[in-house]
């Protein structure tokens, strides 16, 4: 296997070459490149048109097509990308490293510069816990491989047309995977609101986004279905004596295809009365009440308990819970699939058939809880 010698980025690019003076026109359209926009992987995502006036401070780099964007901050998001015609005269944030070649092929350093080595050796050189960051003068004094100017054609050559390939690959599973999601939503919304029989009649059930339900059912406020609750705030810190720490769900749980992904699942403190309150069982439906992902649902299908119920760091309302009560003919299997019409959390408790009213379901006061230890 062919090794090549490496060479410093800076003896073959110059880096942050242009920018943008004070003095320029505050009222000029400028094309805005943030990190946010910004993935090893896909390139650049998209910018904003904004006047330099309202444009962020940091907004200053001027880009051309060839360059490479290296995030000197948040380095663990990988924000490297190439700049193609596209965003050519563009303005990037300032916590970019506007790499711009000069003794090698572009195509070469977009390659070289987005490799999972380079990428691993730009986090390790940050410094720095909750906002890690590098030096543009140390990032330019990392190595990359530096074949002859002929090799880095031919590979820069090879790799797009390879990576082209995969990405078409990609773009057709992913249409496939969102026209299976098409058909499992309506596959849903026509069970949970029209039933199973094809020639059951329908009615207009009066609310415009359910449309058409069967007729043969009532139709119940949703709020006969569940008690409804409101989840804890964080509190990252004891405030009794008898607090203890415990996990939470937060929105970041909450999978958008109704699942709930517990691998990353944090802590913080609670009092006694709390877990009895907020505590999460086999059946619930947990969905996000707002900001990213909001309305999102997830189904608790775990048969422990999860101990709480549903919390977001720097939200400022805390979710809706629905808990405790169900309708006799609302049962768990039909609870999800319901929920993906709401923003609310619902617990369903099975009920006797056709018992005509409300069951109430509600555990003992004195019921002990204590956190899981195998969690």
């Amino acid at each position: 296997m062919t090794v090549f010698p490496r060479i410093p980025i800076k003896y073959v690019t110059t880096y942050n070459d242009e920018v943008l003076p004070e003095a320029f026109d505050p009222d000029s359209m400028i094309n805005y490149i943030e990190i946010s926009d910004v993935d090893s992987s896909v390139g650049i995502s998209g910018s904003i048109t904004v006047s330099f006036a309202e444009a962020p401070s940091r907004a200053r780099r001027i880009v051309r097509k060839g360059d490479v964007l290296v995030s000197t901050v948040r380095t663990y998001l990988r924000a490297i990308a190439s700049v193609d015609r596209e965003y050519d005269g563009s303005i990037a944030s300032t916590g970019f490293c506007v790499l711009r070649p000069a003794d090698v092929h572009p195509g070469f350093l977009k390659y070289a510069t987005s490799s999972p080595d380079f990428i691993e050796e730009v986090i390790a050189r940050s410094a720095g816990i909750s906002y890690p960051a590098i030096n543009a003068t140390d990032l330019v004094r990392l190595s990359i491989p530096a074949p002859s100017q002929k090799e880095q054609t031919r590979i820069s050559s090879f790799l797009d047309r390879e990576t082209a390939q995969i990405d078409e690959l990609i773009g057709k599973q992913e249409r496939l995977i969102e026209l299976l999601a098409e058909k499992r939503r309506a596959i849903i919304t026509h069970a949970v609101t029209k039933g199973l029989d094809p020639a059951a009649p329908t009615k207009p059930s009066g609310v415009p986004w359910l449309g058409d339900v069967n007729a043969t059912w009532p139709l119940r406020p949703l709020k006969a279905a569940g008690h409804i609750s409101l989840g804890k705030m964080i509190q990252p810190n004891p405030k009794q004596d008898d607090d203890f720490e415990a996990p939470y769900l937060r929105a970041a749980n909450v999978q958008p295809h109704g699942t709930l992904a517990l691998d990353d699942v944090k802590t913080m403190w609670f009092n006694s009365s709390e877990l009895r309150s907020l505590d999460v069982r086999t059946g619930d439906v947990v969905v996000v009440e707002g900001g990213v992902g909001g309305g999102r649902p997830g189904s608790v299908r775990q048969p422990r308990s999860l101990w709480v119920r549903l919390s977001e760091f720097n939200h400022p309302n805390p979710p809706v819970q629905v808990s405790g009560r169900a309708i006799p003919d609302l049962s768990p299997a039909n609870c999800s699939a319901l929920w993906l019409y709401t923003r609310l959390l619902h617990r369903c408790v099975d009920a006797p058939p056709n018992s005509g009213e409300v069951s109430s379901h509600h555990r003992s006061s004195t019921e002990p809880h204590h956190p899981n230890p195998n969690f």
